[in-house]
């Protein structure tokens, strides 16, 4: 992907400009002529694309709240700069307050909902943005707002109850190593003294007494390190953006139970549905469901594959050429074409694998506490074995 800076003239003749990421020359134009923008100049730019930081991030279920706010007053007859002035006024999210406002600012300077969006940074803000350039290409705003609402209300209720799962299996592997350092730290310490006089300890006792004198001097190390690690990804873009680049990469992988991929096309096939379903060109409503993707290696490969269905390729044989796309999809897919009831189809598609997605990790999280509840165990009560074997040795030598 390189990042071209370009000038153009919008649909009322008002002079644009502004930068965007893209396979080549021909692929930013066209999505530019897609929008209704005809470029004058499209240049490379060597500065690389980066949203700038507004302090509107929000979460799913902002994004979902907001996103059905504005599909409701549109509905009930408002205009789009009514509807966020609403929003800005009642809203008991401050920073929903705020975004209404940026963005009823931008509709005021000419600019479209999209424009006005591009402040919201991450993947929600991508997904909202991709939901406005389909409203906006096909005039049905309020029915893609909707639709979009209700997807973005799904993610967020499944990543809350996701996230409720795994609260307990942290909390016992933090109970697990407070048991472990206790045991290297106050424990063993206490005991060495005694086991010194002792001529011939057994060996699982020589070899805990040995690994708890490197823990306790690997643990201020490892400590430091970890909060070195911890400021890096919390004070620097950088290195959170790659540490998310190789969970995704190692997401990808059959490491990864395939969760990933069915989630990531899940909400592919989900955004296409609703884009579709719309009446949106199905190549203008994959380029904005795909720029919605926050996962690098799969919008790249989807994004290469963008010129193909240009051309006329179905979507299914699309589907088929990127790796880690799931066999159901590429299935499904090709009846929804054959049947010519792709957006339904889709849709289908898209909460199946979400579901089995969701299925997936549960399974994966069900299996994982009791397993480390019993490796707790084993490590824990091993400790306490060998060390009364060591004090059992120190009985007999007294009884001698």
């Amino acid at each position: 992907m390189k990042t071209y800076a370009w000038r153009g003239v919008d649909a009322a003749g008002r002079p644009a400009r502004g930068r965007r990421e893209g396979l080549s020359e021909a692929q930013v134009r066209d999505a530019l002529l897609a929008e209704q923008v005809t470029p004058t100049a499209i240049t490379a730019s060597a500065q690389a694309f980066a949203p700038a930081r507004t302090g509107m991030s929000i979460n799913a279920a902002q994004g979902a709240a907001f996103t059905a706010d504005l599909a409701r007053f549109l509905r009930s007859g408002l205009s789009l700069g009514q509807t966020l002035h609403i929003v800005e006024t009642t809203s008991e999210v401050p920073v929903l307050a705020r975004l209404a406002a940026h963005v009823r600012g931008e509709l005021m300077a000419g600019r479209p909902l999209s424009a006005g969006l591009s402040a919201i940074p991450g993947q929600t803000g991508r997904y909202l943005q991709a939901l406005a350039k389909a409203g906006e290409a096909t005039g049905r705003l309020t029915e893609i707002l909707a639709g979009g609402a209700a997807a973005l209300k799904a993610s967020a209720a499944t990543r809350t109850r996701l996230l409720t799962m795994i609260i307990y299996p942290l909390f016992v592997m933090a109970m697990a190593a407070a048991a472990i350092l206790l045991f290297a730290f106050a424990v063993l310490p206490a005991l060495e003294p005694a086991f010194a006089g002792v001529g011939q300890l057994p060996a699982a006792t020589r070899a805990v007494m040995a690994g708890g004198r490197i823990l306790r001097t690997a643990a201020p190390i490892l400590g430091l390190a970890s909060l070195i690690l911890a400021l890096a990804l919390t004070l620097s873009r950088a290195a959170r953006d790659a540490a998310i680049r190789l969970l995704h990469r190692l997401m990808l992988t059959r490491a990864g139970f395939g969760v990933l991929p069915d989630t990531v096309f899940g909400g592919l096939a989900q955004r296409l549905s609703i884009a579709v379903g719309a009446g949106v060109p199905l190549a203008t409503a994959f380029r904005v469901s795909v720029e919605a993707i926050g996962v690098e290696p799969v919008r790249l490969a989807l994004e290469a594959q963008e010129p193909r269905l240009r051309e006329g390729t179905k979507l299914s044989e699309v589907f088929r050429a990127i790796p880690f796309a799931p066999p159901m999809l590429v299935g499904l897919t090709r009846v929804g074409e054959s049947a010519s009831d792709l957006a339904r189809v889709l849709g289908e598609a898209g909460d199946a694998l979400s579901a089995r997605a969701q299925e997936k990790t549960e399974r994966f999280l069900s299996i994982l506490t009791p397993a480390i509840v019993l490796l707790i165990g084993v490590v824990v009560g091993g400790i306490v074995l060998v060390v009364f074997q060591g004090l059992m040795s120190i009985s007999d030598m007294v009884e001698l």
